[in-house]
């Protein structure tokens, strides 16, 4: 059955997104809470499938999608030249294009170069449903063709891209997509105060402009990284070591966040850093406060954070660059 016919029986659009790779429990859970209203339907290795009634603004706004997509066809996995006949067997209803349009070709992340009659059969479909003119140099929207080795097969409409991609990022910057997500965990509320004590490039202070809070503070050793920082009223930067953060009182925080060092880049005791940082934080923060820490130094954190008597209330083992590495969220206190 077309996607049209069962997204009008859902009572919303279909859409398709994607995501960084490793970290689906965490996308399917934080789905309804970031779109209320919104459907899961499917999630598989980078990819959720969803149903939304709301206002497509809404969707370009969520920091967890890299690309995404209005979908206009699903069904099983084919060569591409046998899908493009299918689309435009279909007549699909392609939307308003204003301008130029450009197709993309995609197996299993990667893009890929299709047959020249193929291009041109699927630049005709598209051509021929909207009056739009094809230009494969800058166009002003963009028509998908995807297909995954589970056997599924999509096609539909981008509709927002990815900020900033690797090439952008400061060498051990998170990428936004995952400062945003470990801010989410922290479930931040009006009038709370916040911590990154690892703040580096300050991509996490970043991702929590978009949260309700009091204040945050963001500190780090390196003097330098401050006037990366966010400039805003609410945030307070200072310059401290995470294990001495004497400008902060005994139990005047309600939620750190952070990506404390891994030692993969640095010659540096992790488990002794783990250790004398989680004593420090919990004295910062308030009975039951939260913790929330990514490393892929797993062992150690666990076992510093359990000596400390921090509760693990939960633990998603994720990818970062091909990296094993540990979402954790703890809690001050049993």
């Amino acid at each position: 059955m077309p996607a049209a016919k069962r997204n009008r029986r859902s009572g919303g659009r279909r859409y398709l997104a994607s995501f960084m790779s490793g970290i689906e429990p965490l996308v399917g859970s934080l789905l309804p809470r970031v779109l209320p209203g919104a459907r899961l339907r499917h999630i598989e290795p980078g990819y959720v499938l969803f149903d939304y009634a709301g206002a497509e603004a809404e969707l370009v706004t969520v920091p967890l999608f890299n690309n995404l997509f209005r979908l206009l066809y699903e069904g099983r996995a084919l060569p591409f030249e046998r899908l493009v006949e299918e689309v435009g067997r279909r007549r699909l209803s392609h939307g308003q294009v204003e301008g130029t349009f450009r197709l993309r070709f995609q197996h299993e992340g990667r893009l890929t170069r299709v047959a020249p009659e193929t291009m041109a059969r699927a630049e005709r479909i598209v051509a021929e449903a909207t009056g739009a003119r094809p230009d494969r140099v800058n166009p002003d929207t963009e028509f998908w063709y995807i297909t995954r080795r589970s056997g599924a097969a999509w096609y539909g409409r981008r509709l927002a891209r990815q900020r900033r991609t690797e090439r952008d990022l400061a060498p051990g910057e998170l990428r936004p997509e995952l400062a945003w997500l470990l801010v989410a965990l922290a479930r931040p509320r009006a009038g709370e105060v916040l911590l990154d004590p690892f703040a580096g490039s300050g991509a996490i202070g970043r991702a929590a402009a978009d949260f309700a809070f009091k204040r945050m503070y963001l500190s780090d050793m390196d003097a330098a990284r401050v006037d990366s920082w966010p400039q805003e009223a609410r945030f307070v930067g200072m310059v401290a070591d995470a294990r001495r953060l004497e400008a902060i009182p005994d139990g005047s925080v309600d939620a750190i966040v952070t990506d404390p060092p891994w030692g993969l880049y640095e010659a540096i005791d992790v488990a002794g850093l783990y250790r004398d940082f989680v004593a420090e934080a919990g004295r910062v923060l308030r009975d039951r406060g939260r913790l929330i820490l990514l490393s892929g130094a797993v062992a150690q954190w666990q076992q510093a954070a359990e000596a400390e008597g921090f509760q693990i209330a939960g633990r998603w083992d994720i990818l970062v660059n091909g990296r094993q590495a540990a979402i954790f969220a703890c809690m001050k206190g049993r």
